[in-house]
Parts: C-alpha cells; sequence; structure tokens
C-alpha cells in the first residue's frame, strides 16, 4: 500500500494554489461551444482579457463527457453576466455543475510537464510496491514474461486450489529473470530428471514438485511512477516534494 496517492489535477491545484499563486476555480452556471458562464465570478470586465495570457480548462463535466478536459483562450471577460469568453470552440458546451481553472501565468502543459520531470528525478529512488495476479500457469511451461512495469520482483507465490495466494512463496533459488529482450522473462527451473531418484526431494525444486497448471502466480515487486498524462492518473510519490521541486523547475 502506498502512503500517498493524488491525481495529476489535484497535483496541479496544489502547484497552482500553493507555490505559484496562479490558481482560479470555479463551477459553471452555464455556457456555450465558445464561453464559460460562471455569475459567481467577480473580476472587473476584460479583466483576463487584458493580461499577457489566459486559458480556462474544464476539469469535471456532470456527465463525465466533452468538453472535459479541453483548455481555451479566455478573450473576454463579461463581470455582469459572469460570461467568459473564449477563442476555439469547446466540442461540446459547459453546462451548469461542471467545474473549470483558470491559468494566468504558467500553462497547464507546462505544469504537467514540470511535475513529471519530478518525478522523473526521483524514479530510482523511490520505486512504487506493485503486485500482479494475473500470470495463467501452463502445463509444461516454465517460462512467462514479467508483468508491464515491474523493475524489480521480491517475491512469486502460486495460488491454491481455491485461487487465494496463503501459501509459502516459490524459493528465490527456484527461478530467475531473464533480461536482454523486449520483454523480460521469469524462467524456472527444473531438475533434470535423468538426476532424479525416488529416493530423494532435491530441496523440493519448484518446478518439478509443485507446478500446477490452471493455477495463477502472484508476481510482487516495484514499479517506477508512470508518466501522469490524465487528470484521473495517480501519482503515489509524496507530494510535497514532487509539487515543490516541479514549482523550482517553473520558476
Amino acid at each position: 500500500m502506498s502512503l500517498f496517492s493524488n491525481t495529476l489535477d489535484q497535483l496541479i491545484e496544489r502547484v497552482c494554489r500553493l507555490h505559484l499563486h496562479d490558481w482560479r476555480e470555479g463551477t459553471c452556471t452555464g455556457g456555450t461551444t465558445t464561453t464559460v458562464v460562471d455569475t459567481s465570478r467577480n473580476e472587473r470586465d476584460d479583466y483576463f482579457n487584458n493580461l499577457p495570457y489566459a486559458e480556462a480548462y474544464i476539469r469535471t463535466t456532470t456527465d463525465g463527457l466533452a468538453p472535459i478536459s479541453e483548455k481555451r483562450v479566455i478573450t473576454d471577460f463579461a463581470q455582469s453576466t459572469g460570461t467568459i469568453t473564449v477563442s476555439d470552440a469547446f466540442t461540446a458546451a459547459p453546462a451548469a455543475g461542471d467545474t473549470y481553472s483558470v491559468h494566468t501565468t504558467f500553462l497547464r502543459d507546462d505544469v504537467v510537464d514540470a511535475l513529471n520531470a519530478a518525478i522523473d528525478s526521483v524514479a530510482r529512488e523511490y520505486p512504487i510496491d506493485t503486485l500482479d495476479d494475473e500470470t495463467l500457469l501452463v502445463s509444461d511451461v516454465f517460462e512467462y514474461p514479467v508483468p508491464t512495469g515491474f523493475i524489480y520482483i521480491y517475491r512469486i507465490t502460486m495460488s491454491s486450489d481455491d485461487g487465494d495466494f496463503y501459501g509459502d512463496p516459490i524459493p528465490p533459488d527456484h527461478y530467475k529473470i531473464i533480461r536482454g529482450r523486449a520483454t523480460p522473462r521469469i524462467h524456472f527451473y527444473s531438475f533434470p530428471v535423468s538426476a532424479q531418484a525416488t529416493d530423494h526431494y532435491y530441496g523440493e525444486l519448484w518446478a518439478q514438485s509443485d507446478f500446477s497448471a490452471g493455477e495463477k502466480l502472484q508476481i510482487e515487486g516495484f514499479k517506477r511512477q508512470p508518466k501522469l498524462v490524465k487528470d484521473t492518473d495517480i501519482c503515489y510519490l509524496n507530494p510535497n516534494y514532487v509539487c515543490a521541486q516541479s514549482a523550482s523547475l517553473l520558476h
């Protein structure tokens, strides 16, 4: 279990609000494909379009559909109606209840790039616990691909007949990781048949004694923090570091 879990959207808000002081947000009361209407806004007329740059970003929608995650440059603002006008139309009209943010100093895309740069800077030092339990064992097959994302494996357990993984792990000297190919593979050892004897168990070599086709492998290890792309992508690293480091890169 990770100590931290923050979405990309949450990290962007934290960076912009606490470190960059470039954060405005609101909830739409209406809109069209070229406007975001929020009657609670109280900036003066033309406030946003008189800035060197301002963009409106749709954070959430009530139906989870367009124009979510779309951003447009602000070209006008009317205080009396709370209407933000944008250049280039949204693919759909913002509706009442949709949420948005306004960025006036740092581009949102630049903040995302800075967050990913901060993550990359500590990817090797702070790997993340990960688990995969979908590898299905096949009869007489002793080599399986390492699940995507793993950079280190520290334990492998085979499921029991009821599908649980409460048994002892497979001894680590009974398998090795084969690298040097596009997809690394886990190779399980099998004691040579010609060297076996009925009165000796040979250290209970797993591949010969306990391999059960149809069961699954639970593979535990570490992965690096993936790049954040979607607003809902999760970062498991300490947000205090990631946000402060990204802000320093932007500054």
